[in-house]
């Protein structure tokens, strides 16, 4: 809530409804360094995918700072560790944690 000014409670409103529906489901999550990059995340994630029938699988991928130069440009500060990519051993390092969470497909 801290970053986007609002909680994830319509996103997870909205999965649930959908997989209600009986719709299809591909989780993509970024890997974010220093906000997200923490094990607890990715269970949670894990939790969630396993909650959901229509989750057919979960896309992990590392944060790219494209928007920076917007944000910068406008005035927002932009902490140093969001200028970050992580690498993809990094990334497959937590799309390997999120495998012990969830019995869904994980993709890096």
């Amino acid at each position: 809530m801290a970053y986007t000014g609002a909680s994830n409670k319509t996103i997870s409103d909205n999965l649930k409804r959908l997989d209600a529906l009986g719709a299809r489901i591909i989780l993509r999550c970024p890997v974010i360094p220093g906000l997200n990059d923490r094990e607890d995340h990715f269970r949670q994630i894990g939790t969630l995918a396993e909650s959901l029938c229509g989750v057919e699988q979960i896309d992990i991928q590392p944060y790219h700072p494209l928007g920076i130069s917007k944000a910068e440009a406008i005035g927002k500060t932009v902490r140093h560790d969001e200028k970050n990519t992580p690498d993809k051993q990094t990334v497959g390092k937590y799309a390997d944690t999120l495998r012990r969470y969830t019995s869904k497909p994980v993709f890096v």
